[in-house]
């Protein structure tokens, strides 16, 4: 005989309810921060005992919907985000050689303030 099998039902709930904390816990390291933090921002619908299969499992799909709908709202900023950040980089790109050929003025017409300074 097994051990299973010789174990009373309310010790095999235990390790079950056990062995699912440990899983659910090791899903959550996989997670990148921002889901994780998202999902601590989250209550989990209450599950009762006494509640049907079919309730439970509409509580949970709502749950799940809610949990998809927010990472995909983070994802639509995150992509905004990153929009912006290429066009500040395109904008930079392009205007470079203008800057760069400012900065240079800049620099000769100081050094063009010194000289007539010090010559006066």
């Amino acid at each position: 005989m097994s051990v299973t099998q010789d174990a009373p039902p309310a010790a095999l709930d235990s390790r079950a309810e056990e062995k699912f904390k440990e899983a659910a816990q090791k899903l959550l390291k996989t997670l990148p921060e921002a889901t994780r933090t998202l999902l601590k921002q989250l209550e989990a619908p209450p599950l009762q005992v006494g509640n049907s299969v079919e309730s439970t499992a509409q509580e949970l799909g709502k749950f799940l919907e809610t949990i998809i709908q927010r990472i995909a709202d983070q994802k639509k900023d995150q992509t905004r985000s990153a929009k912006a950040k290429r066009l500040v980089q395109k904008i930079f790109k392009a205007s470079y050689p203008f800057a760069n050929t400012l900065i240079n003025l800049a620099g000769q017409a100081k050094d063009y303030v010194r000289s007539v300074e010090c010559s006066q």
